[in-house]
C-alpha cells in the first residue's frame, strides 16, 4: 500500500515548529504551557483532532478532553452531583 504523505497545513507546521523549539529547550517531561495547547485545540476545531495531534506528537485524548471543555485539571466527576430519580407509587399520585 502507497501512501502519499498529505502537506501539513501551515497554521498546523507552524505550531509544530514552536513545540519543536519547545521540547528543544525542555526536559522530556515538562508539561506544555497552557498557550501552546490552546493553540492546538483551536486548530482540531478546524482540522480535527487526530490530524493535529499525530503531527504535533500531542496525547490525542488529552487533546480531545480540551476540545469538549474539559482542561486537565483534576477530574470534574468531584464537581458533578448524581440526581437520582425515584418512582412515584400510584398512592402518591392520586
Amino acid at each position: 500500500m502507497n501512501r502519499k504523505a498529505t502537506p501539513l497545513p501551515e497554521p498546523i507546521a507552524q505550531l509544530q515548529r514552536q513545540l519543536d523549539q519547545y521540547r528543544s529547550t525542555q526536559s522530556r517531561r515538562a508539561k506544555l504551557p497552557e498557550s501552546l495547547w490552546q493553540s492546538a485545540a483551536e486548530l482540531a476545531r478546524q482540522y480535527g483532532v487526530h490530524s493535529v495531534a499525530h503531527p504535533l506528537r500531542l496525547d490525542y485524548m488529552r487533546l480531545k478532553r480540551r476540545l469538549n471543555g474539559l482542561a486537565d485539571s483534576p477530574r470534574q466527576s468531584a464537581e458533578m452531583a448524581f440526581v437520582g430519580e425515584f418512582p412515584v407509587s400510584m398512592r402518591e399520585v392520586s
